[in-house]
């Protein structure tokens, strides 16, 4: 098709789009395949031929397929996190602490119902978290960390921060509550590759979402403004 068209300016423009549209498509299907035998591993249901490099493969894992199952249905936890000293810990920053060097395969955290107030950093050195709560608005992790009244960056306002890849998120709300005055003030932000969010909630005011690299796949999320 390009090469159909006789200007240069308009040929490369097309050229280009077509190129970006092309590698965009690729990367959204990749983090799907990739992400198959994770979700296969919760009871979520993927349709045939996620592998194959189609756009109905695409459309059919992003658009369709069942519900996904009930929160808590999943693995039994590494870590129990609870506010009224029923799980292992009270923080969700002690249970990621608490993750085993050189842990190999999925270090499970449950969030129960209740009100963290606290800020969470999952490293680097600590792949494959699976993070799961009772549901957006029951299970919250939340702060007030901001670039205008607490002088930090943006990346470190973040109220749980992901660095490390194929990290799992569900049933959680991520909430920071710095409020309009404070400027940049993220409730998640997530940098590590292979990141999948689902039934979750983040909640804030300016840049709630700090989508920072890689690939990240969200699916029935919600994103609020807090004033």
């Amino acid at each position: 098709m390009p090469d159909a068209i006789d200007k240069p300016e308009y040929k490369s423009s097309i050229e280009n789009g077509l190129k970006n549209a092309t590698q965009l498509t690729n990367n959204a299907i990749s983090i799907v395949a990739k992400m198959s035998e994770v979700l296969k591993s919760f009871n979520i249901q993927i349709p045939e031929g996620l592998s194959n490099n189609t756009n109905s493969s695409l459309t059919a894992a992003l658009r369709g397929g069942p519900p996904l199952p009930p929160v808590g249905s999943g693995p039994l936890p590494h870590a129990v996190v609870a506010k009224d000293g029923s799980g292992q810990f009270k923080t969700v920053t002690d249970a990621v602490k608490a993750y085993p060097p050189n842990h190999q395969g999925r270090y499970i955290i449950y969030v129960k119902a209740g009100v963290y107030n606290e800020q969470v950093l999952i490293d680097k050195k600590q792949p494959n978290v699976f993070m799961y709560g009772d549901g957006i608005g029951k299970s919250i992790i939340t702060c007030d960390k901001s670039v205008g009244v607490s002088k930090v960056t943006t990346s470190t306002s973040a109220t749980v921060a992901v660095n490390s890849a194929d990290f799992i998120a569900k049933g959680i709300t991520f909430r920071n509550t710095a409020g309009a005055a404070a400027e940049q003030a993220v409730a998640l932000r997530i940098s590590g590759d292979r990141a999948a969010v689902f039934d979750c909630s983040m909640e804030a005011f300016q840049d709630t979402l700090y989508y920072q690299t890689y690939r990240q796949f969200y699916r029935n999320c919600i994103i609020l403004l807090v004033p």
